[in-house]
């Protein structure tokens, strides 16, 4: 698959600010009806009256099967709702992670059109790397390795963040009891992916298709974290594609 959108790095890209996002992660239990699930995750999550919120599911076959993204300006550790009673999420609910991040801007393809925006398909990076090499990690995947991205058809924007915070309101295993724990991290963490350690670093990439995976393009970026440095510092890492829900209606 082939798109006549954003394809070459010899195109400008624009930089701007984003605003600080709450990403929500959530999977029901097998005692969730999936209409009680989708009549919680409508509403959740609430951050301010003047959230964005979209969601999305996954693709990838990989768990937990939704994520909603809520871009906001008064997001802050009291958005993750930590201090809420038990009964704010529903018991039936396997996993439920709300966790905040700071903004560190947005680069978009200069021939991205407003109405491409928010694209149907959504792909994440988050990883965790020594502390010592998190500046030069932050220079080399805002720089050229988004303007590699820029080379593979569909590509739209990428916005970046760092953590702020973070909620495990469900366990990930069981949520017959709700636990929350609120992690403000100034430094990057050690010892990979866990409810009171999240990932450090958040990339959100937007393609306007599903098969930009099979493109040579993207091939050729696959594998490229910059320096033996780096690569020798990778505590954690994930990738996973999730699809905007409900699609978008032409």
């Amino acid at each position: 698959m082939r798109d006549s959108g954003p394809s070459t790095s010899s195109e400008r890209l624009l930089d701007s600010e984003c605003l600080p996002a709450l990403l929500v992660y959530a999977e029901p239990g097998s005692d969730m009806s999936p209409q009680e699930f989708d009549t919680w995750f409508a509403q959740e999550p609430l951050a301010g009256e003047d959230a964005r919120t979209l969601r999305y599911r996954a693709i990838d076959g990989q768990k937990p099967t939704w994520l909603a993204i809520c871009e906001s300006a008064s997001i802050s550790p009291e958005s993750l709702g930590a201090g809420a009673p038990p009964s704010a999420a529903p018991p039936g609910l396997s996993m439920h992670t709300r966790t905040a991040y700071t903004p560190r801007g947005c680069r978009t393809h200069a021939r991205c059109a407003p109405a491409d925006i928010p694209a149907p398909i959504l792909y994440t990076l988050r990883v965790t790397l020594a502390p010592e090499v998190d500046s030069a990690f932050e220079a080399w995947y805002s720089g050229s390795h988004t303007d590699g991205f820029a080379r593979v058809p569909g590509w739209r924007r990428m916005r970046r963040y760092v953590l702020h915070a973070h909620s495990d309101v469900a366990a990930p295993r069981d949520a017959v009891e709700r636990r929350n724990t609120v992690d403000r991290q100034e430094g990057s963490g050690d010892g990979g992916e866990s409810p009171s350690r999240p990932y450090r670093h958040l990339a959100v990439h937007e393609w306007s298709h599903a098969a930009f995976a099979d493109m040579p393009e993207y091939a050729a970026l696959v594998d490229t974290l910059d320096g033996v440095t780096l690569k020798k510092s990778l505590r954690a890492f994930e990738m996973r594609v999730f699809e905007l829900y409900p699609p978008r209606t032409s």
